[in-house]
């Protein structure tokens, strides 16, 4: 069952947003036209993928340079999979499933624990 995250309004377009959904953290990126939902954590060092770059349906880790597709979740450039939920507008409200697809990396216990972009101090 979809699930209603925010108000399509309260979007920047072309930046994502970490909300809490049923307990679990998900990320939520709008291209202007479509939305997606996936984990706001990279799975190959954790690193906040909000803050990554974001092309069209794809989004690029800030740390390492990972790309993932926003659509499958699978990475562009590397074995890896990005954890992903179907996602859409209904009546200008983001509603998200929390499924787990086919196909997708099941979540582990715990996983879920979001991390925060990290300042190191020198």
């Amino acid at each position: 069952m979809a699930e209603s995250v925010c108000d399509v309004s309260s979007l920047k377009e072309g930046q994502a947003r970490v909300y809490r959904v049923n307990g679990k953290h998900v990320a939520i990126y709008f291209d202007g036209e479509d939305v997606f939902a996936f984990s706001p954590n990279c799975p190959h060092a954790r690193a906040n993928l909000t803050k990554g770059t974001f092309q069209k349906d794809a989004v690029r880790c800030h740390w390492h340079g990972w790309r993932f597709s926003l659509q499958d979740g699978k990475g562009l450039n590397n074995d890896a999979e990005l954890k992903t939920y179907p996602a859409s507008i209904r009546d200008g409200e983001v509603m998200v499933e929390l499924v787990e697809p086919e196909g997708q990396p099941k979540q582990e216990e715990g996983e879920d624990s979001f991390m925060p972009e990290i300042k190191w101090k020198n």
